[in-house]
């Protein structure tokens, strides 16, 4: 299995089948939906967004900075085409 960085992601895409022209495409990530909980059908999702450069968690009406968010533990995640 592959794994990918989770924070910049280097995409190389054909641009068509019949072409050998490769695009490549950079991407950053702005944002992902967390899980805190003891399972997938217990707890609460959660959602942290990159803003001016710091991390923001947004739990229901609660907003506050996420000093160490849990990019590892995402279960989807939002890149920006740089």
């Amino acid at each position: 299995m592959q794994t990918l960085p989770i924070d910049k992601l280097r995409i190389h895409l054909r641009k068509s089948l019949h072409h050998d022209h490769v695009v490549v495409s950079e991407y950053k990530l702005v944002a992902f939906i967390s899980h805190m909980g003891t399972s997938s059908t217990v707890g609460h999702y959660v959602c942290h967004v990159l803003h001016d450069g710091r991390w923001v968690i947004f739990n229901d009406e609660k907003v506050a900075l996420s000093e160490n968010p849990p990019k590892d533990l995402g279960y989807l995640y939002l890149y920006e085409r740089l």
